[in-house]
């Protein structure tokens, strides 16, 4: 409800706010029957206001998808807010590191090199 949906809106408390779940209990979702469960597009959603008003939008081609990719900044604060916000926080050194590495990819020998700077300290695993 704060105009946008991060991961923090997956946990609690905002699961588990009175006022999530009153706006959530107005809306009504309808499939088309594709059988992806994470079409890119196209996607169509239809709002029907109180008094009968109704708005729809149809997006062919989703922010994010091959069709039309998010910029390098865009997908860089996308990662970071997710190593943030992820079950077991990534090291913000490690993360850095992840994104240097994968920007000189061609350079890197060993997977491991990768790997290693996807742990997480003290994480069982």
């Amino acid at each position: 409800m704060e105009g946008s949906v991060d991961l923090e809106d997956f946990r609690a408390p905002a699961l588990t706010d009175p006022a999530t779940h009153a706006l959530a209990r107005r809306f009504e979702m309808a499939t088309d029957g594709n059988p992806d469960p994470n079409p890119l597009g196209p996607v169509a959603v239809t709002v029907t206001l109180r008094n009968g008003q109704g708005h729809e939008l149809q997006v062919d081609r989703m922010y994010g998808s091959p069709a039309k990719p998010m910029s390098r900044d865009a997908h860089l604060a996308k990662f970071r807010r997710n190593w943030v916000n992820g079950a077991q926080r990534l090291d913000e050194a490690k993360g850095e590191g992840l994104i240097r590495r994968i920007d000189h990819l061609e350079a890197v020998t060993d997977v491991r090199e990768l790997v290693v700077l996807t742990r997480v300290e003290g994480a069982r695993g």
